[in-house]
């Protein structure tokens, strides 16, 4: 299950902040469990962030705007999202996921949506390998409901 029908729409508020202009949602089948992701209108995200160095090979959208939405929601809350935006689909009907998302799932989405997306193998692995690297300051902060975001 793939939901995305269109790509999201976002406003630029000022240099590397960027507003949802309207309710997005994702989903996703893993492990034959489907999941969807609804973002509100208004979430407020950074974008893609990259230490110097990788700014010579990536920008803030060469990892695709779904890609780069997706992962800075769930970071931002350390993957304590606001309950019923993170859902399973149980018989006929989405439930809130308790606990909310784990890092692990944040990054992989990210990955397979650039995949998705058409972002070349080197490039997206060199990203993910990356995140899992660092993305662990981004996610504590998240966890401490600070409002930096990966």
């Amino acid at each position: 299950m793939r939901l995305y029908p269109e790509a999201p729409a976002v406003r630029v508020l000022g240099e590397r902040t960027y507003q949802t202009k309207r309710i997005h949602r994702y989903g996703w089948t893993l492990e034959g469990r489907d999941f969807r992701l609804t973002l509100p209108e208004g979430f407020i995200f950074d974008g893609a962030s990259f230490p110097a160095p990788a700014r010579v090979v990536y920008d803030t959208w060469s990892l695709g705007v779904w890609p780069v939405l997706i992962h800075d929601y769930a970071y931002r809350y350390g993957g304590r999202v606001p309950r019923r935006s993170y859902q399973e689909i149980v018989g006929a009907k989405w439930h809130h996921v308790p606990g909310g998302m784990d890092r692990y799932t944040a990054d992989w989405l990210m990955l397979d949506l650039m995949r998705d997306k058409g972002v070349g193998r080197l490039r997206r692995n060199l990203a993910f390998h990356a995140i899992r690297a660092g993305g662990w300051r981004s996610w504590r902060r998240g966890l401490r409901g600070e409002k930096d975001h990966a």
